[in-house]
């Protein structure tokens, strides 16, 4: 029997191609698009397993979580782009058993539910293991230029018949794999090639201003005071020479898997841009027998540890012939065969023949064709998607900030605005006023709460909330939605002045926004936004910020099944609620 996954997901070509990709692997796939019908279908109890995205429209996540493990113990993973410590914290305290942020790749999924596992204890398990991956590996591939190119490849897969069997590993005989020297590690194949043996050793790590080492400690350069030069420190010589030698260990280590991965035949192919030049050092340890670490220490490559081995065998002599050494062969069992190939010799090429004279009317034509412009050339001006506070203070000046050193010191307000925030955004609304002590210590026990955050927070300013006339119509609210995130369509021309007039003016632009609080009643509905600006004057804040709140209604007049009929400003600094007028 199949197993039966419900996702639900507002975006509907990720759900696409999430759906694709598990009903590949076997597993039978439904799909909500908004919260409350995700909700239904969950409570049904027919689903193995919930895919669950946190920004949905009708319901949030959280509440569709909160909702299901109220009746069901149905597991959940959530898929969402809110990848910050407090929403991973909150969707695991709420009941998800896991949580994936986008973007995420599908190995990953796949991993999580437990599938790649689950095929390789199938009859035929390592070639089924190889056809997931391989199928992965062309979706990353097919992918490469955004989701909708995926979608195409995977919709024409599908209509040609499928795609065609990979043909790595040892599962496929007589095709040939080519694959890292990593990958390789555990498997044998009958004639075994090893390429790119010129590449250089990666040193980066020994050559930095500050080296640490996990037994060494640290090691740092020591800079003149007088001039901008730098000195080597003994416990920078030592970090830096362990360093290469454990990096040069590990270099080997790696050679030895790629060396001993044949069965039959091994071919080493060894590229020489100067062969004089490239086999001096290798020639000059072989001739004097030097092949000990110290020797060894000093090549950049695999190819000069391959190269002082070579000159050592009998077979050797084609390389000899480049130095100025006497050839010199150590005793060795192993069959070995040595060629040079040198470069075909590059032919003579004809002189190039004049460029014919350009013809005018082509040029005209030429010109012509370049000097046309597109009808919406306009909308090149025009973003795809802007915020809410872009969009309301577009138009208004700037004001430049004085310089640091004349800023009084002390808490900023951006400091003390996000502290609040984070504190106000955590704070349970079903039941009485809180202890702010006990509920400050609680969210920073919960990881809720940055303790960095916690210090800065005013309490003072935030006590005054939880006796006014807010607080009370918070406890009568049927509904809480906070920190809620939208996206709206507007008209360009209210976006940006760079879309002018004509069509780019009427082309819509995506604005996204994040609401502090919205109250939903049961004939209307209220938004409230947070504000802690020093300010204690009520119309600055509605000069401030009517543009914003008003553009959250337009927003949530599209998703609640009830108007929005009151804006409210809360003022820290005010210790009260303003009104904004709706239009």
């Amino acid at each position: 029997m199949e197993e039966k996954i419900l996702l639900v997901e507002d975006e509907e070509k990720l759900a696409r191609m999430v759906e694709l990709e598990l009903r590949y692997e076997g597993y039978q796939v439904h799909k909500s698009f908004d919260g409350r019908s995700g909700l239904e279908r969950a409570l049904s109890g027919e689903y193995d397993l919930v895919l669950l995205d946190i920004m949905l429209p009708q319901l949030s996540g959280m509440e569709v979580l909160r909702r299901l493990r109220r009746e069901r113990s149905t597991p959940v993973i959530m898929l969402t782009a809110r990848d910050s410590v407090i929403d991973k914290v909150s969707g695991l305290d709420s009941g998800a058993d896991d949580y994936i942020t986008k973007p995420f790749a599908i190995e990953e999924l796949l991993a999580r539910t437990g599938y790649l596992a689950a095929v390789g204890a199938l009859p035929d398990g390592p070639r089924c293991r190889e056809d997931l991956l391989s199928f992965t590996a062309w979706a990353a591939g097919a992918g490469r230029a955004g989701l909708p190119s995926l979608i195409r490849a995977m919709d024409a897969a599908a209509a040609n018949g499928g795609l065609s069997q990979s043909a790595g590993g040892q599962t496929r005989p007589g095709c040939v794999s080519i694959m890292t020297v990593h990958r390789s590690k555990g498997l044998e194949f009958p004639v075994v090639f090893v390429a790119d043996t010129d590449h250089k050793f990666n040193q980066s790590d020994a050559i930095r201003p500050v080296l640490t080492h996990s037994r060494l400690g640290v090691g740092v350069m020591l800079r003149a005071p007088r001039a901008a030069k730098r000195f080597k420190t003994l416990p920078y010589a030592a970090l830096a020479q362990a360093i290469r030698t454990e990096t040069l260990s590990e270099e080997m280590r790696v050679l030895y898997v790629a060396l001993t991965r044949a069965q039959d035949a091994l071919l080493i192919t060894v590229p020489l841009k100067k062969t004089a030049s490239s086999l001096k050092l290798p020639a000059l340890c072989a001739a004097a027998e030097a092949t000990g670490p110290e020797a060894m220490r000093s090549m950049t490559s695999w190819a000069g540890w391959i190269l002082t081995a070579a000159l050592l065998q009998p077979d050797s002599s084609a390389l000899w012939e480049y130095t100025s050494f006497l050839p010199h062969y150590g005793l060795h069992r192993a069959p070995l065969a040595i060629r040079v190939l040198p470069l075909p010799e590059e032919t003579e090429q004809p002189p190039a023949l004049p460029a014919p004279a350009a013809d005018p009317a082509v040029v005209e034509m030429l010109k012509a064709s370049f000097a046309w412009r597109s009808p919406r050339a306009a909308l090149e001006k025009v973003p795809a998607k802007v915020s809410v506070s872009a969009v309301a203070h577009a138009a208004r000046p700037v004001a430049l900030e004085r310089p640091a050193f004349l800023q009084k010191t002390g808490m900023t307000g951006a400091e003390r605005g996000t502290a609040i925030h984070a504190f106000m955004q955590s704070v349970p609304f079903d039941g009485p006023a809180p202890d702010l002590d006990a509920e400050v210590r609680r969210q920073t026990d919960l990881q809720l709460l940055d303790p960095a955050l916690a210090d800065k927070l005013d309490l003072d300013a935030v006590r005054p909330f939880f006796a006014s006339a807010v607080w009370r119509r918070i406890r009568l609210a049927k509904q809480i939605l906070r920190e809620e995130p939208f996206i709206t369509a507007l008209p360009a021309a209210e976006v940006t002045p760079a879309a002018g007039q004509g069509s780019a003016a009427a082309a819509e632009v995506l604005v996204q926004g994040i609401a502090d609080l919205v109250l939903v009643f049961d004939e209307h509905a209220e938004i409230l936004d947070y504000k802690t600006d020093r300010s204690r004057d009520a119309q600055y804040y509605i000069d401030e910020y009517a543009a914003q709140l008003r553009l959250y209604r337009r927003a949530f007049a599209q998703r609640l099944a009830v108007p929005v009929t009151k804006l409210t400003i809360y003022s820290f600094a005010i210790e009260d609620e303003i009104d904004v007028p709706l239009a």
